[in-house]
Protein backbone atom coordinates (compact mmCIF):
# COMPACT_ATOMS: atom_id res chain seq x y z
CA UNK A 1 0.00 0.00 0.00
CA UNK A 2 1.34 3.45 -0.90
CA UNK A 3 1.89 6.13 1.72
CA UNK A 4 -0.87 8.20 0.12
CA UNK A 5 -3.41 5.39 0.35
CA UNK A 6 -2.30 4.59 3.87
CA UNK A 7 -3.04 8.18 4.93
CA UNK A 8 -6.42 8.15 3.19
CA UNK A 9 -7.42 4.97 5.02
CA UNK A 10 -7.25 6.73 8.38
CA UNK A 11 -10.54 7.15 10.27
CA UNK A 12 -11.51 7.88 13.86
CA UNK A 13 -15.02 7.64 15.28
CA UNK A 14 -16.37 9.50 18.31
CA UNK A 15 -19.41 8.70 20.38
CA UNK A 16 -21.76 11.68 20.05
CA UNK A 17 -22.85 11.35 23.68
CA UNK A 18 -19.23 11.53 24.80
CA UNK A 19 -18.59 14.55 22.59
CA UNK A 20 -21.48 16.52 24.09
CA UNK A 21 -20.71 15.31 27.60
CA UNK A 22 -17.07 16.41 27.33
CA UNK A 23 -18.10 19.74 25.84
CA UNK A 24 -20.49 20.39 28.73
CA UNK A 25 -17.92 19.26 31.29
CA UNK A 26 -15.36 21.65 29.82
CA UNK A 27 -17.84 24.54 30.01
CA UNK A 28 -18.65 23.59 33.61
CA UNK A 29 -14.96 23.44 34.50
CA UNK A 30 -14.37 26.83 32.87
CA UNK A 31 -17.19 28.29 34.98
CA UNK A 32 -15.94 26.63 38.17
CA UNK A 33 -12.33 27.65 37.62
CA UNK A 34 -12.84 31.24 36.54
CA UNK A 35 -11.42 32.41 39.90
CA UNK A 36 -8.51 29.96 39.79
CA UNK A 37 -5.11 31.03 41.08
CA UNK A 38 -2.70 32.17 38.38
CA UNK A 39 -0.67 28.97 38.61
CA UNK A 40 -0.08 25.65 36.89
CA UNK A 41 -1.82 22.70 38.51
CA UNK A 42 -1.90 18.94 38.06
CA UNK A 43 -5.36 17.52 37.39
CA UNK A 44 -6.56 14.88 39.84
CA UNK A 45 -4.14 15.91 42.59
CA UNK A 46 -5.69 16.58 46.03
CA UNK A 47 -3.98 19.95 46.45
CA UNK A 48 -5.14 21.23 43.05
CA UNK A 49 -8.94 21.16 43.18
CA UNK A 50 -9.76 23.89 45.74
CA UNK A 51 -7.31 26.53 44.48
CA UNK A 52 -8.69 26.05 40.97
CA UNK A 53 -12.34 26.26 42.02
CA UNK A 54 -12.22 28.75 44.93
CA UNK A 55 -9.04 30.68 44.12
CA UNK A 56 -7.56 29.86 47.54
CA UNK A 57 -5.54 27.05 49.05
CA UNK A 58 -5.90 26.56 52.82
CA UNK A 59 -7.94 29.77 53.20
CA UNK A 60 -7.61 30.00 56.99
CA UNK A 61 -3.80 29.75 56.86
CA UNK A 62 -3.67 32.06 53.84
CA UNK A 63 -5.70 34.74 55.62
CA UNK A 64 -3.65 34.36 58.80
CA UNK A 65 -0.37 34.81 56.91
CA UNK A 66 -1.82 37.90 55.24
CA UNK A 67 -2.93 39.17 58.65
CA UNK A 68 0.55 38.60 60.12
CA UNK A 69 2.12 40.54 57.26
CA UNK A 70 -0.16 43.52 57.90
CA UNK A 71 0.79 43.43 61.61
CA UNK A 72 4.48 43.95 60.93
CA UNK A 73 5.77 40.47 60.08
CA UNK A 74 6.35 41.40 56.44
CA UNK A 75 10.14 41.39 56.15
CA UNK A 76 10.27 37.85 54.81
CA UNK A 77 8.29 34.67 54.15
CA UNK A 78 10.17 31.36 54.37
CA UNK A 79 8.30 28.44 52.80
CA UNK A 80 9.82 25.10 53.86
CA UNK A 81 8.34 22.34 51.73
CA UNK A 82 7.07 24.82 49.15
CA UNK A 83 5.89 22.14 46.69
CA UNK A 84 4.43 23.97 43.65
CA UNK A 85 4.25 27.28 45.52
CA UNK A 86 0.68 27.43 46.77
CA UNK A 87 1.53 29.32 49.96
CA UNK A 88 4.27 31.51 48.50
CA UNK A 89 2.30 32.42 45.40
CA UNK A 90 -0.79 33.43 47.36
CA UNK A 91 0.98 35.39 50.10
CA UNK A 92 4.34 36.36 48.62
CA UNK A 93 3.65 39.88 47.44
CA UNK A 94 2.77 41.04 50.96
CA UNK A 95 6.40 40.38 51.97
CA UNK A 96 9.64 42.06 51.00
CA UNK A 97 11.19 38.74 50.04
CA UNK A 98 10.21 35.08 49.77
CA UNK A 99 12.50 32.09 50.34
CA UNK A 100 11.23 28.73 49.05
CA UNK A 101 12.76 25.34 49.90
CA UNK A 102 11.59 22.38 47.78
CA UNK A 103 13.63 19.17 47.28
CA UNK A 104 11.33 17.33 44.82
CA UNK A 105 12.90 18.04 41.39
CA UNK A 106 9.56 17.62 39.58
CA UNK A 107 7.74 20.06 41.89
CA UNK A 108 10.69 22.45 41.81
CA UNK A 109 10.31 22.98 38.06
CA UNK A 110 6.65 23.93 38.53
CA UNK A 111 7.56 26.08 41.54
CA UNK A 112 9.92 28.11 39.35
CA UNK A 113 7.17 28.78 36.83
CA UNK A 114 4.42 29.45 39.37
CA UNK A 115 6.53 31.89 41.38
CA UNK A 116 7.38 33.70 38.13
CA UNK A 117 3.69 33.94 37.25
CA UNK A 118 2.32 34.93 40.65
CA UNK A 119 4.92 36.85 42.68
CA UNK A 120 5.41 40.29 41.22
CA UNK A 121 6.84 42.66 43.82
CA UNK A 122 8.67 40.47 46.37
CA UNK A 123 12.20 39.23 45.73
CA UNK A 124 12.18 35.44 45.27
CA UNK A 125 14.87 32.96 46.30
CA UNK A 126 14.45 29.26 45.45
CA UNK A 127 16.44 26.39 46.97
CA UNK A 128 16.29 22.90 45.46
CA UNK A 129 16.85 20.97 48.68
CA UNK A 130 14.98 20.10 51.85
CA UNK A 131 15.86 20.85 55.45
CA UNK A 132 16.55 18.26 58.15
CA UNK A 133 18.92 17.27 60.92
CA UNK A 134 22.00 16.75 58.71
CA UNK A 135 23.28 16.79 55.14
CA UNK A 136 22.20 13.62 53.32
CA UNK A 137 20.78 12.09 50.16
CA UNK A 138 17.46 10.35 50.87
CA UNK A 139 14.45 8.82 49.17
CA UNK A 140 11.34 11.00 48.99
CA UNK A 141 8.10 8.98 48.92
CA UNK A 142 5.38 10.82 46.97
CA UNK A 143 1.68 9.85 47.02
CA UNK A 144 0.61 9.63 43.37
CA UNK A 145 -2.61 11.56 43.99
CA UNK A 146 -1.19 14.05 46.50
CA UNK A 147 2.22 15.41 45.59
CA UNK A 148 1.89 17.82 48.51
CA UNK A 149 1.96 14.87 50.94
CA UNK A 150 5.48 13.63 50.10
CA UNK A 151 7.59 12.40 52.99
CA UNK A 152 11.00 11.01 53.90
CA UNK A 153 10.62 7.76 55.81
CA UNK A 154 13.75 7.55 57.95
CA UNK A 155 14.82 7.91 61.60
CA UNK A 156 14.39 11.70 61.48
CA UNK A 157 10.67 11.42 60.72
CA UNK A 158 8.55 11.48 63.89
CA UNK A 159 5.46 9.97 62.20
CA UNK A 160 4.63 6.29 62.36
CA UNK A 161 3.86 4.37 59.18
CA UNK A 162 0.20 4.40 60.21
CA UNK A 163 0.12 8.21 60.44
CA UNK A 164 1.98 8.59 57.13
CA UNK A 165 -0.53 6.33 55.40
CA UNK A 166 -3.70 7.71 57.02
CA UNK A 167 -2.90 11.35 56.30
CA UNK A 168 -3.31 10.51 52.61
CA UNK A 169 -6.38 8.33 53.08
CA UNK A 170 -4.70 4.91 53.09
CA UNK A 171 -4.80 2.11 55.66
CA UNK A 172 -1.16 1.23 55.08
CA UNK A 173 1.79 2.21 52.93
CA UNK A 174 1.36 0.26 49.71
CA UNK A 175 3.98 0.79 46.99
CA UNK A 176 1.32 1.03 44.29
CA UNK A 177 0.08 4.33 45.77
CA UNK A 178 3.47 6.09 45.71
CA UNK A 179 6.52 6.81 43.62
CA UNK A 180 10.03 7.58 44.88
CA UNK A 181 12.59 10.19 43.93
CA UNK A 182 16.06 10.86 45.32
CA UNK A 183 16.48 14.27 46.99
CA UNK A 184 19.04 16.35 48.86
CA UNK A 185 18.52 17.32 52.50
CA UNK A 186 20.72 19.94 54.19
CA UNK A 187 21.19 20.67 57.89
CA UNK A 188 18.59 23.21 59.00
CA UNK A 189 20.69 25.08 61.54
CA UNK A 190 23.57 25.64 59.09
CA UNK A 191 21.41 26.77 56.18
CA UNK A 192 19.06 28.99 58.18
CA UNK A 193 21.83 30.54 60.26
CA UNK A 194 23.33 31.85 57.03
CA UNK A 195 19.92 33.11 55.90
CA UNK A 196 19.01 34.69 59.24
CA UNK A 197 22.41 36.42 59.48
CA UNK A 198 21.93 37.83 56.01
CA UNK A 199 18.43 39.06 56.90
CA UNK A 200 19.67 40.63 60.15
CA UNK A 201 22.48 42.47 58.33
CA UNK A 202 19.82 43.99 56.08
CA UNK A 203 17.56 44.95 59.02
CA UNK A 204 14.93 42.34 58.17
CA UNK A 205 14.00 40.84 61.52
CA UNK A 206 10.24 40.06 61.52
CA UNK A 207 8.78 37.37 59.31
CA UNK A 208 6.72 34.24 58.80
CA UNK A 209 7.88 30.65 58.31
CA UNK A 210 5.46 28.11 56.81
CA UNK A 211 6.48 24.45 57.27
CA UNK A 212 4.88 21.52 55.40
CA UNK A 213 7.23 18.55 55.66
CA UNK A 214 5.15 15.56 56.81
CA UNK A 215 6.85 14.38 60.00
CA UNK A 216 10.11 16.35 59.84
CA UNK A 217 8.64 19.25 61.84
CA UNK A 218 10.45 18.55 65.11
CA UNK A 219 13.97 18.36 63.62
CA UNK A 220 13.38 21.50 61.56
CA UNK A 221 11.94 23.43 64.53
CA UNK A 222 15.03 22.43 66.53
CA UNK A 223 17.21 23.66 63.66
CA UNK A 224 15.37 26.98 63.53
CA UNK A 225 15.79 27.41 67.29
CA UNK A 226 19.53 26.71 67.00
CA UNK A 227 19.99 29.30 64.25
CA UNK A 228 17.92 32.36 65.24
CA UNK A 229 19.33 35.46 66.90
CA UNK A 230 17.79 37.43 69.76
CA UNK A 231 16.39 40.19 67.56
CA UNK A 232 14.54 37.88 65.19
CA UNK A 233 10.77 37.66 65.68
CA UNK A 234 8.93 34.84 63.94
CA UNK A 235 5.54 33.33 63.38
CA UNK A 236 6.02 29.67 62.47
CA UNK A 237 3.01 27.84 60.99
CA UNK A 238 2.90 24.09 60.50
CA UNK A 239 0.48 21.19 60.24
CA UNK A 240 0.68 18.29 62.68
CA UNK A 241 -0.92 14.86 62.13
CA UNK A 242 0.30 13.26 65.39
CA UNK A 243 -2.11 13.55 68.38
CA UNK A 244 0.80 12.73 70.72
CA UNK A 245 3.02 15.53 69.44
CA UNK A 246 5.14 16.96 72.30
CA UNK A 247 4.52 20.69 71.97
CA UNK A 248 6.19 21.57 75.27
CA UNK A 249 9.43 20.07 74.00
CA UNK A 250 9.23 22.15 70.82
CA UNK A 251 8.52 25.31 72.80
CA UNK A 252 11.53 24.53 75.01
CA UNK A 253 13.82 24.57 71.95
CA UNK A 254 13.40 28.37 71.90
CA UNK A 255 14.38 28.90 75.57
CA UNK A 256 11.28 30.70 76.78
CA UNK A 257 10.66 32.76 73.63
CA UNK A 258 8.01 30.49 72.05
CA UNK A 259 4.30 30.08 72.61
CA UNK A 260 2.18 27.63 70.63
CA UNK A 261 -1.38 28.25 69.49
CA UNK A 262 -3.78 25.95 67.71
CA UNK A 263 -6.24 26.95 64.99
CA UNK A 264 -9.68 26.04 66.33
CA UNK A 265 -12.98 26.19 64.44
CA UNK A 266 -16.39 26.93 65.88
CA UNK A 267 -19.03 25.54 63.54
CA UNK A 268 -22.82 25.84 63.49
CA UNK A 269 -24.43 22.65 64.84
CA UNK A 270 -25.09 21.22 61.38
CA UNK A 271 -24.10 17.70 62.30
CA UNK A 272 -27.08 17.12 64.55
CA UNK A 273 -29.56 18.70 62.11
CA UNK A 274 -31.66 16.78 59.64
CA UNK A 275 -30.79 17.44 56.00
CA UNK A 276 -33.53 20.02 55.63
CA UNK A 277 -32.23 21.88 58.70
CA UNK A 278 -28.69 21.84 57.31
CA UNK A 279 -30.05 23.35 54.12
CA UNK A 280 -31.75 26.21 55.99
CA UNK A 281 -28.68 26.72 58.16
CA UNK A 282 -26.61 27.28 55.03
CA UNK A 283 -29.34 29.38 53.49
CA UNK A 284 -29.21 31.67 56.54
CA UNK A 285 -25.43 32.01 55.94
CA UNK A 286 -24.29 30.69 59.28
CA UNK A 287 -20.56 31.23 59.68
CA UNK A 288 -17.65 29.02 60.74
CA UNK A 289 -15.30 31.01 62.98
CA UNK A 290 -11.59 30.20 63.07
CA UNK A 291 -9.40 31.49 65.90
CA UNK A 292 -6.08 30.82 67.57
CA UNK A 293 -6.43 29.24 71.01
CA UNK A 294 -3.61 29.00 73.52
CA UNK A 295 -5.18 26.99 76.37
CA UNK A 296 -4.27 23.35 76.80
CA UNK A 297 -5.83 21.42 73.93
CA UNK A 298 -6.36 17.70 74.44
CA UNK A 299 -3.94 17.17 71.59
CA UNK A 300 -1.98 19.26 69.11
CA UNK A 301 -3.24 17.56 65.97
CA UNK A 302 -4.11 20.20 63.39
CA UNK A 303 -2.70 23.54 62.27
CA UNK A 304 -0.33 25.22 64.70
CA UNK A 305 1.12 28.73 65.01
CA UNK A 306 4.30 29.04 67.05
CA UNK A 307 5.02 32.66 68.01
CA UNK A 308 8.68 33.49 68.69
CA UNK A 309 9.01 36.83 70.46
Amino acid sequence: MSIKNLMLDFSYKENTNEVYKNRNNCRLFEDLSQNSLNMFFRGGDIISSKPQVTGKYEPVITEFINYAATKGYADFLIDIGANIGLTSCQNGDLFKEVHMFEPNPYCFKILEVNSFLSINSAKCYLYQFGLGDKNKIVKLTVPKKNWGGAFVQDNSNAYTQEILAKKDGFQKIDKKNYFNVEILIKKTSLELKKLFTNLKNRKKEMGVIKIDIEGYEKVVLKGIADSINNKLKLIIIFENHDPNFNMKECESFFKGRAKAYKFESKQPPWERFAKIMKFFSRLLKKKITHRLERGAPSNWKGDIALIID
